[in-house]
């Protein structure tokens, strides 16, 4: 889910991570190797970045100790996640019968051993009316066998909001892409079903953000590759990353929702 803004290149970067050997490495007794955090080689698990405003505001209402609190998957997903089949079924249920995809694993990526995922930005947002996370992953790909060119980012995500940040939703899996007006000429109008924004260098970056106090995304980005003419959407491995977010109603606010919640009561009494 890609918001409108430059990307952070010449900034200070919150997080460097190499995602080398680790991430794409061979498979070991079944399990993928561990994702090395340059600054932590031993961590497993899954890294989190927080932020933190005093004061933030959505809808009119207000609130305080608002945090942001995003995470990076520290285990490279490999095959077809349970996210990335439903949000895969979900786009395409939308579909003609006669242009429906068909979503296959293609395994490890090309020069597992030696090219990698470099995450060169992961930091969580926190800002007055909305929170999320920025994220850039570089892929250390240099082979000829296949180019470079022939692979895109497909993305599964899973949010309570849609695509404007102060649009709410009840929780629903799909693919991040772009509903309407693609087109492959333009790097970010990307057509479905890979994600909307593409380079030369097939970095992935997003810059997801949500509305105050309880906005969450989780999302898995795959590189892949397709046979359009066929419709056959080969996905390889890719990273779990999202955030979450959390406020406290400031004492007016919450006055009014408790106000609000006894109405609707009396309503549904009638």
């Amino acid at each position: 889910m890609k918001a409108k803004v430059p990307r952070l290149a010449g900034r200070p970067l919150a997080v460097v991570a190499l995602l080398a050997v680790g991430v794409l490495g061979p498979v070991r007794d079944g399990m993928t190797v561990p994702i090395k955090l340059e600054w932590a080689p031993e961590f497993i698990g899954r890294f989190e970045d927080v932020k933190s405003i005093p004061r933030c505001a959505t809808y009119g209402k207000f609130y305080r100790n608002c945090t942001s609190t995003a995470y990076l998957g520290t285990t490279s997903l490999s095959g077809i996640t349970a996210r990335l089949r439903d949000g895969f079924n979900a786009w395409n249920k939308t579909n003609p019968d006669d242009a429906k995809w068909t979503l296959q694993s293609a395994g490890l990526l090309p020069d597992s051993e030696t090219a990698g995922l470099l995450v060169t930005t992961f930091r969580a947002a926190a800002e007055p009316t909305v929170g999320g996370v920025d994220v850039h992953i570089d892929w250390l790909y240099e082979g000829t066998d296949p180019p470079l060119r022939n692979f895109e980012w497909v993305q599964a995500l899973t949010a309570n909001y849609r695509w404007r940040p102060d649009e709410r939703a009840e929780p629903y899996t799909t693919l991040d892409v772009l509903a309407t007006g693609c087109d492959n000429n333009d790097p970010e109008k990307q057509c479905p079903p890979f994600y909307p924004i593409s380079n030369g260098s097939r970095a992935f970056e997003d810059t997801a953000r949500g509305p105050w106090p309880n906005a969450f995304f989780s999302a898995e980005a795959f590189l892949a590759q397709s046979d359009v003419a066929s419709r056959i959407l080969k996905v390889y491995e890719g990273v779990s990353w999202g955030y979450a977010l959390r406020a406290v109603p400031e004492p007016g606010s919450l006055f009014l929702l408790i106000l609000a919640g006894i109405y609707l009561g009396r309503m549904r009494r009638r």
